[in-house]
């Protein structure tokens, strides 16, 4: 990393940087990689061998592990 930051420690040995830029998106200015603004109660997406599951702060949303296809992945629904 070439940029100029100051730097702390946490008592768990996790850095804390300071004065490092967001670098700009790839999915472009309010457009997420998941489509939470399209959805309604009651919709739902599927992400295909996902590790993590997808959430947002902006809506209510449950998700289970499931198979579709064969392929294992997380559906999560807006509530």
């Amino acid at each position: 990393m070439s940029c100029m930051y100051s730097e702390r420690r946490t008592k768990m040995s996790i850095k804390i940087d300071s004065n490092v830029k967001i670098p700009s998106s790839s999915y472009g200015v309010g457009i997420g990689k998941y489509p939470w603004h399209n959805m309604k109660p009651g919709d739902s997406f599927f992400v295909p061998e996902a590790k993590t599951r997808p959430a947002t702060p902006l809506f209510k949303t449950k998700s289970r592990v499931c198979v579709e296809n064969n392929v294992k992945g997380i559906r999560v629904w807006k509530v």
